[in-house]
């Protein structure tokens, strides 16, 4: 049920049951006194807009009420004499943070530092960001934590995609942790910077990767930053970055995270008719890597072929899994370079299957045989998918007028609002067939792995 609370209003007259909400009930409560002919409460009640009539004017008055209130947070960052954020690796201190609400109630006030975030996103002219607190702070709902990211989503046209392969992993899959993520606008130093999406950071932690304080979490990722400690494999190639813990090269954590890795890839790649074919399985978590293939198989994202932003973590006593999920932002048919763009967004073909380990794990036949039966999981729940989806552009194409003014990302910066809108409900309409032609095509081809 859309619903926005009464605390935030301007006018009370929304509420026609007087419950203290604005919401779905208020407007069957007016389509009701309309086809009836009148109600148990007096005329003035229903009549909304206060024009003389009560008809369904009063009804889209409530409605438009609802969309109004259903506004987003807005994160207010001031940094030290407003400077730059200029720096992807060095934290600025002395910044702060104010969190509004949707309802305009301060959620949050503190003292934070900030950088820059991300690889390729760090170049584009909309900036993401890591912001840091001091202690473990729970921000909008979401479990406490010291670090956050705000993704700036620069090349996706919808905004969401990075939000429906979290909620695939977090509401769908068995993974263990996904990240949760809210969108909010941002302003720095006064200047608005447009949606952004306020998530949770991939790293160890309780509320995060529960890996232990013996466990370690590992990125493959082409193109670390200069002080990641990586290593490489033999059939992978691309470096693995360790995340956490904090390491050194060459000290006796990194040599076990790089030896449990190694050893886990040699165990993948075992000769068939050799005794040591099935050992991988001492290694992985077959349920981790099966769900973590078939949300970025059906998203047919083009960073996960084991290329940027694929995450595994092992706890102590535990087996390798795979994931979290993260970055997913030119998933779902939203690659935006050509030439290679017509090529990564069609919705044939099996693209993760592909990725280095995945080659090999798939011409297991019982690994693949529970990769088909999980699939079907998907397919027939897809729709929650779909609700998802618009449930998500329901809140941000009653933004998003503004955020193009910024960057025209959706169409030209001087376009009007109405053009705006249009254009984004035709980007959702996009993702949204790309989606079910990706589904469809899986579902006829998926005997094939």
């Amino acid at each position: 049920m859309l619903t926005c609370t009464i605390a935030s209003a301007q006018d009370i007259a929304h509420d026609i049951n007087a419950d203290g909400q604005v919401n779905t009930a208020d407007i069957v409560a007016v389509y009701g006194y309309i086809i009836n002919g009148g109600g148990d409460k007096p005329r003035d009640t229903f009549d909304v807009n206060s024009d003389g009539q009560v008809n369904s004017a009063d009804i889209v008055a409530i409605y438009s009420y609802i969309i109004n209130g259903l506004t987003m947070p807005t994160c207010y960052i001031e940094t030290p004499g407003g400077i730059a954020v200029t720096s992807k690796l060095e934290y600025l201190d002395g910044t702060s943070i104010h969190i509004v609400d949707q309802y305009g109630n301060t959620a949050l006030a503190s003292d934070i530092s900030i950088k820059g975030h991300g690889n390729s996103t760090w170049s584009a002219d909309k900036k993401p960001y890591t912001i840091k607190f001091k202690t473990k702070t729970a921000v909008l709902g979401m479990p406490k934590d010291k670090t956050w990211v705000l993704l700036a989503n620069y090349y996706d046209h919808t905004l969401m995609r990075n939000d429906i392969a979290f909620y695939m992993g977090r509401e769908m899959s068995t993974l263990d942790w996904t990240p949760h993520a809210v969108f909010v606008n941002l302003v720095i130093n006064g200047e608005y910077k447009g949606i952004y999406q306020l998530s949770e950071k991939p790293k160890i932690a309780t509320n995060r990767v529960n890996a232990g304080a013996e466990g370690f979490l590992v990125e493959v990722d082409y193109k670390p930053n200069s002080k990641d400690i990586t290593f490489r494999t033999d059939y992978i190639r691309l470096p693995f970055t360790i995340k956490d813990p904090d390491v050194a090269t060459g000290d006796t954590t990194y040599n076990y995270i790089q030896h449990y890795i190694s050893t886990t890839e040699k165990a993948i790649y075992a000769r068939y008719d050799s005794p040591e074919q099935n050992d991988w399985r001492q290694y992985i978590d077959e349920d981790s890597f099966m769900e973590w293939y078939l949300i970025t198989e059906i998203a047919r994202n083009a960073d996960s072929q084991f290329f940027s932003s694929c995450y595994m973590s092992l706890k102590d006593g535990d087996k390798l899994k795979m994931g979290p999920l993260w970055d997913f932002d030119i998933a779902f048919g939203g690659y935006p370079w050509q030439p290679e763009a017509d090529s990564y967004n069609k919705t044939e073909d099996f693209y993760i299957k592909a990725a280095r380990w995945y080659q090999r794990l798939l011409r297991d036949e019982a690994f693949a045989a529970r990769v088909r039966e999980r699939f079907s999981y998907y397919y027939d729940n897809r729709q929650k998918i779909y609700d998802k989806m618009r449930q998500d552009a329901l809140l941000l194409k009653h933004h998003i007028a503004e955020d193009n003014k910024l960057w025209g990302t959706i169409c030209d910066k001087d376009a009007d609002e109405r053009t705006v809108i249009e254009a984004y409900d035709q980007a959702v309409a996009y993702m949204m067939q790309w989606l079910e032609e990706r589904f469809q095509w899986l579902h006829h081809h998926i005997d094939e792995l």
